[in-house]
């Protein structure tokens, strides 16, 4: 791919990113009462448990998406969906333990949460996504990222904060 076809496609990511943001500025400043379409849904089975997750749209680049933690993938269902709008797949699931998602909780460390990132991309058949978490999910997508970077197109961090250092949990990543 040229150059000129390279900027072009960051483009036109960065202006869907940007869109999608003012569209859903409001569902990332807190939980919303959108609903996830069962037509949307996909429960996807991996490391003996079930992740559930939401698909909106469809195109050649695939976006997962992680919300604040504890909260439901309904967070940032507009969002998606508004993504989705542009020709992006999108994608937000549920954590283990919130809806139908389920699994060991016990000894759940950043790196698990990572590996249910890589199961969705799998279930898809995504080689190569783009990532964004919001709040806690920052850490989720950075921790997905450390373990696989050749599939990381983008990263997108909403909320990452910085005054307060990590977790010892998470530098030991």
């Amino acid at each position: 791919m040229s150059v000129r076809a390279l900027t072009l496609a960051a483009i036109r990511w960065i202006t869907a990113i940007a869109a999608a943001a003012a569209i859903g500025a409001y569902s990332m400043a807190s939980i919303t009462h959108a609903t996830t379409s069962d037509d949307a849904r996909r429960l996807i089975a991996a490391h003996g448990q079930t992740i559930e997750a939401f698909v909106f749209g469809e195109g050649p680049e695939t976006l997962i998406m992680a919300a604040g933690n504890g909260r439901p993938a309904s967070q940032l269902t507009d969002l998606a969906k508004a993504i989705a709008s542009a020709g992006i797949r999108a994608v937000v699931y549920n954590y283990r333990g919130i809806g139908v998602s389920d699994g060991p909780l016990d000894g759940l460390k950043l790196v698990d949460y990572g590996n249910d990132v890589w199961a969705i991309a799998d279930a898809l058949g995504a080689q190569k996504v783009h990532l964004a978490g919001k709040t806690y999910g920052n850490r989720v997508m950075r921790a997905a990222s450390q373990t696989k970077p050749d599939r990381v197109a983008t990263i997108v961090l909403v909320g990452a904060g910085g005054e307060v250092l990590p977790s010892p949990e998470t530098i030991a990543l």
